[in-house]
């Protein structure tokens, strides 16, 4: 399996005379082929696929959410909390002709619900905690349906209900080796729709048996680059079944702080899986007046470069 956390170079100075680059621990800035398949999600898209059972969550440093003491859910959960935010821009020095440059940008990782209140994750999003920590040593919160229809640009604040704010309860379980942990949250999701998992034995097919080949289109739902919750589509899985029995290449435009994030079936909605690793490749280039910037690379799905998938059995067993 591809190491599921990536050392690439990436561009902090933006004048030539003062060229510096920091070496980060983060996913790659790939699309395959020409076309940017991304999508950023409104309130309304988000219900629909809380409908379908899939509950995005994006992983949020505590800091960045005022007042610093969060509410407690239930206290007036009409109210609202601010995340402070940088743009897409300011956070990645992107160059001008990318997309979503002015959004903002919060998010740390990616997750998703797998139960009314238990989320899935990337653990090496988890790095920074010992194996053996608690809900009391992490810094983070989970924000559900996180978008960016409220944001406040003037003041680089992004509004959001409390009723979105999940703290975690308890850390029920994280696998190194296949790169997945599992949160208990501190409240149940209202409303909970179930989410459909996908069955992967094509010998004993039922309703949610799902062919791991090139027929198959997939969607991913998460945070790329930190930004709000976005829709990627047109994806395809790039290898037969017999190959992939824990995790599944595929071709879906992927980035960094999508790890984690929920992979479906396109029109069933079925989860087959979640992003967990893929391709190192990104670009610093000189824009025209001398100044440096990151370009997203646009490359050929090859036996090098794919995105990879935690199949979802081994997550709910």
């Amino acid at each position: 399996m591809m190491n599921s956390i990536r050392k690439i170079f990436l561009l902090k100075k933006k004048t030539l005379p003062w060229i510096l680059f920091a070496v980060l621990p983060i996913r790659p800035f790939v699309i395959y082929g020409e076309k940017d398949n991304r999508t950023l999600l409104e309130k309304d898209q988000l219900i629909q696929l809380n409908q379908s059972g899939i509950y995005p969550f994006a992983m949020i440093t505590k800091d960045k959410i005022t007042p610093s003491t969060l509410p407690t859910f239930g206290n007036n959960p009409k109210s609202q909390v601010q995340i402070s935010s940088d743009t897409l821009v300011d956070r990645w020095n992107l160059c001008k002709n990318e997309s979503y440059l002015d959004v903002p940008a919060p998010s740390d990782c990616s997750g998703f619900a797998i139960t009314e209140n238990k989320i899935s994750l990337a653990n090496h999003c988890l790095k920074d905690l010992p194996e053996e920590s608690d809900c009391n040593s992490l810094s983070k919160v989970w924000v559900l349906n996180l978008n960016a229809e409220d944001y406040l640009s003037a003041h680089k604040t992004l509004l959001i209900s409390t009723e979105q704010v999940f703290h975690c309860q308890r850390i029920i379980e994280r696998n190194s080796k296949l790169d997945y942990a599992i949160i208990e949250l501190d409240h149940a999701i209202k409303d909970f729709v179930p989410p459909r998992f996908a069955n992967f034995n094509e010998q004993n097919p039922d309703p949610l048996t799902i062919p791991l080949n090139s027929t198959t289109e997939l969607s991913m739902v998460g945070f790329p680059l930190g930004l709000p919750s976005t829709l990627t589509n047109d994806g395809h899985i790039l290898k037969n079944s017999s190959d992939q029995t824990e995790n599944i290449e595929s071709d879906l435009d992927a980035f960094s702080i999508n790890s984690g994030s929920v992979v479906f079936e396109s029109k069933t909605k079925i989860i087959l899986g979640m992003l967990i690793a893929g391709s190192s490749d990104s670009g610093a280039v000189i824009q025209p007046g001398g100044t440096l910037c990151n370009r997203i690379r646009r490359i050929v799905p090859s036996k090098n470069s794919f995105e990879v998938l935690l199949r979802i059995d081994k997550i709910i067993k």
